[in-house]
């Protein structure tokens, strides 16, 4: 086997993997699945007739999970006094509410995806069918804690 078929053997394994976890050391292990939509009744810590229009304070972080295709649940929202695990699958964080410039907002975006992970105010929302992998979980961020 040449060098050239033996990368693009390795190209069709990577596409065909679909979403894969980054080999971050820092990425906690997830114990339940991606999931494809997030009803009330899915989120932990909230009744399945919660408002969702309410804010909840959230600790955003990275879930080191990558996908090919959207919507990929990249981050996790951690309800204060939760472990990751028991975090909410995110696929999109909204700053929209957020009376932010672009610096800022990408500066956010870079703590999630730090260690320590990004505090705000925030409410959860489903876009259904925002992508070929389904439903999205949009985390509208109204306050972020500095």
């Amino acid at each position: 086997m040449n060098s050239r078929s033996l990368r693009l053997s390795a190209l069709c394994l990577g596409l065909m993997a679909g979403c894969a976890r980054s080999a971050a050391p820092e990425s906690a292990p997830m114990t339940q699945p991606p999931k494809s939509s997030a009803s009330p009744s899915d989120i932990p810590g909230q009744p399945a007739e919660a408002d969702q229009t309410k804010p909840t304070a959230y600790l955003v972080k990275d879930s080191g999970i990558r996908c090919f295709a959207p919507p990929c649940p990249s981050f996790l929202a951690v309800l204060p006094g939760k472990s990751d695990a028991d975090g909410i699958q995110i696929h999109e964080v909204d700053f929209s509410e957020v009376n932010a410039t672009q610096d800022q907002k990408d500066s956010y975006m870079a703590e999630a995806g730090s260690l320590g992970g990004l505090k705000v105010e925030a409410t959860i929302s489903v876009r259904q069918k925002a992508g070929p992998a389904g439903d999205a979980s949009v985390l509208r961020v109204r306050r972020v804690f500095e």
